[in-house]
């Protein structure tokens, strides 16, 4: 193996288009963009899933920007792009101290990206503690005589249509490329099938994109708030980042609604073990 020059461990800016940058909050003595108040207005109505966002991604990947990309449509991307290295290299000295000094524990770096009016605001989201945040609700989909939710229901136990089974089996076989493609069918059929979404954030999880997984876990609940299978993923994710107490919720949550899934009973009996282990 040929050796490294030292040029090959060199950081090369990544840029982030931007015409305005904003910190923090609005100032009243100060004339404010609306596009201010807006992202305050996003933030707000969505505090309580940017503070489980910026747990997890502050535990799994330490000090950066858990970013957001609002189009001009207003359609805002998912899950949230985190923002280290060689993106934070063409933001302002203030972001790059603001970033290198919070406390993992206490705040959360937010960043909304408005292309509409090129402007990029940076701003902090204070995180309660571990054992004080609950699990995400949400209010679910809107579904249809066609395929009612108590169907979406039978499916998170005993699956019926055809591509998710298909995908089922290329899981099985490791080929996580095909099951995603079977899986990409039944949601082009059927977008609240919510089985699919938790199957997704599986494949995503054995490429170990722990935030694309997340982030599919996350939606298969907003379809439907009664995905267990969900709830029980989210567990496994919190536990291997360390959030053991948020793990335990989130079995909890899982087993209130399928008390019997034997794979949430056993993990759950293992959290104080896997906690202890953890921190020796």
């Amino acid at each position: 193996m040929s050796k490294f020059v030292p040029s090959d461990t060199e950081l090369i800016p990544t840029p982030i288009y931007y015409k305005s940058l904003y910190i923090g909050l609005p100032d009243d003595d100060i004339d404010t963009p609306q596009v201010y108040y807006d992202n305050i207005d996003l933030a707000e109505e969505n505090y309580h899933e940017l503070e489980t966002w910026g747990l997890f991604l502050n535990n799994h990947l330490g000090r950066g920007i858990q970013s957001y990309l609002r189009q001009p449509n207003g359609k805002i991307t998912y899950p949230p792009r985190f923002l280290q290295g060689t993106f934070l290299m063409v933001l302002s000295k203030e972001i790059i101290k603001e970033i290198s000094t919070y406390d993992l524990k206490k705040s959360s770096m937010v960043g909304i990206l408005d292309q509409e009016t090129d402007s990029f605001h940076v701003f902090d989201v204070a995180l309660p503690d571990e054992i004080d945040i609950e699990v995400l609700k949400f209010r679910g989909a809107e579904f249809t005589d066609k395929y009612p939710i108590e169907k979406d229901d039978a499916e998170l136990f005993r699956a019926s249509n055809i591509n998710f089974l298909k995908s089922r089996m290329a899981f099985k076989d490791l080929d996580c490329r095909k099951s995603l493609f079977h899986l990409e069918n039944v949601l082009k059929e059927n977008p609240n099938y919510s089985r699919a979404y938790s199957a997704r954030g599986t494949n995503y999880h054995e490429y170990q994109d722990l935030i694309y997984a997340l982030g599919n876990y996350f939606d298969g609940l907003e379809i439907n708030p009664k995905n267990w299978r969900s709830l029980y993923n989210i567990g496994i994710i919190m536990s291997e980042v360390g959030l053991f107490d948020l793990a335990r919720k989130y079995y909890d949550a899982c087993l209130e609604i399928n008390s019997d899934f034997k794979k949430a009973l056993y993990n759950l009996s293992q959290i104080d073990i896997e906690k202890e282990s953890h921190h020796e």
